[in-house]
């Protein structure tokens, strides 16, 4: 092989190296490049088990990111089939209900004109294809329950029946009035020492109560009130037993003390 005057090596091999060179620092962008793409996909991975179900992770080919609305949907004026009566629906079937014929005479539990609502429920089925409300009223001037069939679509009353001594549960309302004739009564001594034993403190306010109530229907031979009055009007009359609850405690027990709700007196059974 022959050499050429500076004395260098004329084979091409030999030349190599010294023509290309090792770029380092070319492989090193490469790995770092490589690396960097195994973390994303691992990140990916990761990000698309733990996302809740439904939402899209960005770059993972699925749906755009988004945050579901908390906002209950708007409630239908009206309801369809059995559904329950919407909102809308109760306050139609109401003020169809206490028309002024009704309103004018009747009185609630408080004296006031117009009858006491009881409760609005969706009717039985009775093979009408439209929608139908049972409304109950109280008339505490007749002590008559009032039960008014309302055509909620047409807007109209299209039965009503009347009966005496008939009594649905108490109401809330009705809970509290009478909760309020017991503490203008002296008989509220007896829920103030009551609440005093099983408390060790003194009672100063309804809002140390919770209240519920039953309905009270004198029975043949039942307790007889103090003072040789009967109870016997209760059933005729609506009357209600209280059923005070302490917070942390049992019931009180009231079951000597019945609020005659209709002739607005407290009653002491012995």
């Amino acid at each position: 092989m022959s050499e050429p005057a500076d004395g260098r090596p004329s084979d091409p091999i030999a030349l190599r190296p010294a023509q290309q060179g090792y770029d380092r620092a070319g492989v090193g962008r490469r790995l770092a490049a490589v690396l960097i793409a195994l973390i994303t996909l691992t990140l990916a991975g990761w990000l698309l088990r733990s996302a809740p179900p439904g939402v899209a992770v960005a770059g993972s080919g699925g749906e755009a990111p988004r945050v579901s609305d908390p906002t209950p949907g708007e409630v239908p004026t009206a309801g369809s089939g059995r559904d329950p009566l919407t909102p809308t629906e109760v306050a139609l079937a109401t003020r169809i209900a206490t028309d002024p014929a009704l309103s004018g005479q009747a009185r609630d539990v408080t004296g006031a004109a117009g009858p006491e609502l009881l409760s609005v429920e969706l009717a039985d089925p009775s093979g009408a294809d439209r929608r139908h409300a049972d409304v109950l009223l109280y008339d505490y001037a007749t002590d008559q329950l009032v039960k008014r069939v309302i055509d909620v679509p047409g807007g109209r009353v299209e039965a009503t029946f009347a009966a005496t001594r008939m009594q649905p549960p108490a109401t809330a309302r009705e809970t509290e009035a009478a909760l309020a004739l017991l503490l203008a009564d002296p008989a509220a001594e007896l829920l103030r020492q009551r609440f005093r034993t099983a408390t060790g403190t003194e009672f100063t306010s309804p809002g140390q109560l919770s209240i519920e109530a039953q309905v009270f229907v004198a029975q043949g031979g039942g307790p007889k009130a103090r003072g040789g009055a009967a109870a016997d009007a209760c059933g005729e009359h609506r009357c209600l037993m209280l059923l005070p609850l302490p917070a942390g405690q049992p019931y009180l027990d009231l079951t000597d003390v019945v609020v005659d709700l209709s002739g607005r007196t407290v009653v002491r059974l012995g």
